[in-house]
C-alpha cells in the first residue's frame, strides 16, 4: 500500500509539473507555437512571448522543422512581416 501511495503521490507532481511548464508557455505567448516547441527548446530555450520567439526562430530558420517552418511563416503574415 505503501509503494502505490509513493506512485500516485509521484505521478501526481510529475503531472503538476508538466501542466506547469505548459501553462508557463501559455502564458508567455498568445500564438500558438505547439509545432515548434522542441525547436524552441534546442534554439530558443530562454525567448519569452511571441515577438522574441519569432525573432530567435528567425535566427535559425534553416535549421526549423518543416512544421515549425510552417507556423514561424504564419506568423510573419500575421504580424506583416512576409
Amino acid at each position: 500500500m505503501k509503494l502505490f501511495r509513493n506512485v500516485a503521490i509521484t505521478a501526481a507532481v510529475l503531472s503538476g509539473l508538466a501542466l506547469g511548464i505548459g501553462s508557463a508557455f501559455a502564458q508567455e505567448s498568445k500564438y500558438d507555437w505547439k509545432a515548434c516547441q522542441a525547436d524552441i527548446e534546442k534554439f530558443c530555450k530562454n525567448a519569452k512571448g511571441d515577438e522574441k520567439i519569432w525573432s530567435c526562430l528567425e535566427d535559425y530558420d534553416s535549421k526549423l522543422s518543416r512544421a515549425c517552418d510552417a507556423v514561424h511563416t504564419k506568423y510573419e503574415v500575421i504580424i506583416g512581416k512576409k
